[in-house]
C-alpha cells in the first residue's frame, strides 16, 4: 500500500493513477475533498487529515500498515523581499515543510509503517537553482534538503529510506496558463531534448524509489527535468 499526500494536484493525481494501474492499493490523504477517483475502485480510499489544522491527529480510518509514502502536497506563491509578508511565508513553510514532519512523526509514533518503508518527497528544481519572485517557495523547498538528510539518518535503523524527487517545469495545463508562450519557448529551447518535463517522468522515478527494486538509495535528491537545470545550450 502507498499513501499519497496531496492527491488533488497534477502530480498527486497522476501518481494515484500510476499506482492504481500498477495494482497497488492507494490511500490518498487530503485536507479537502476526494480527488475524483471512482468510488467503486476497491484499491483506492480517501482519508481527510489536516495535520497542521484543526484535524491534526491521525484519523482512525488511516491504514495500520503502509509500504510507501509520497508527499505531493504543498503550496506556492509569488513574492520577493519587497512584497514579503510574514503570514504568507509561514503558510508556505507550514504546507511544504511542517506538514511532512507532522504526518511522519504521527505515523511513526502510531507504528503505521512497514519495515522498510520507502518514502519520497516531491520537491522542485527551484530547491537548488534561483528563480525570480519565488522567495517563500524557494526557501521552503531549500529546507527540504535538511528534512531529507536528517530523516535518512534518523529512520535508517528501521530500514526506512527517504528521497526527494525534483521535477522540472511540467507540461501541465497550469504551466500553460501560468507562463507565456515566450517563457515556455525559452524553457523548451534550454532543454537538451527540446521539450518540457512530462509528468510521467516524475511518476516513473517516484515509483522506482518506492518499489522493492530500490534496495539502497536514500537521502538523495534526484532531478527529473530532462536536463534543463544542468544544461546551458548556446
Amino acid at each position: 500500500m502507498v499513501a499519497i499526500f496531496g492527491g488533488t494536484g497534477a502530480i498527486g493525481s497522476a501518481l494515484i493513477d500510476w499506482y492504481l494501474n500498477a495494482k497497488w492499493r492507494v490511500i490518498c490523504i487530503g485536507r479537502s475533498s476526494n480527488p475524483g477517483v471512482t468510488e467503486t475502485e476497491s484499491s483506492f480510499s480517501f482519508v481527510h487529515w489536516d495535520p497542521v489544522g484543526l484535524d491534526s491527529k491521525i484519523p482512525k480510518e488511516f491504514p495500520h500498515s503502509v509500504d510507501a509514502i509520497v508527499w505531493a502536497q504543498g503550496a506556492n506563491c509569488s513574492d520577493n523581499i519587497y512584497s514579503y509578508d510574514r503570514h504568507q511565508f509561514n503558510l508556505i513553510i507550514e504546507s511544504n515543510v511542517i506538514y511532512i514532519l507532522e504526518t511522519l512523526h504521527q505515523l511513526i509514533a502510531s507504528d503505521r509503517l512497514t519495515h522498510p518503508c520507502r518514502m519520497v518527497i516531491i520537491s522542485s528544481i527551484w530547491q537548488t537553482i534561483s528563480r525570480n519572485n519565488k522567495l517563500s517557495y524557494m526557501i521552503s523547498k531549500a529546507a527540504l534538503r535538511g528534512v531529507v538528510g536528517s530523516l535518512s539518518i534518523d529512520i535508517a535503523d528501521q530500514g526506512h529510506m527517504v528521497n526527494a524527487v525534483l521535477p522540472g517545469v511540467l507540461d501541465t495545463p497550469m504551466t500553460r496558463r501560468s507562463l507565456s508562450d515566450a517563457e515556455i519557448g525559452a524553457i523548451i529551447a534550454g532543454t537538451p531534448n527540446n521539450s518540457l518535463t512530462d509528468i510521467n517522468d516524475v511518476c516513473n522515478l517516484t515509483a522506482f524509489l518506492t518499489s522493492d527494486q530500490n534496495t539502497g538509495i536514500t537521502g538523495q535528491f534526484i532531478t527529473a527535468d530532462r536536463g534543463y537545470s544542468c544544461s546551458r545550450l548556446i
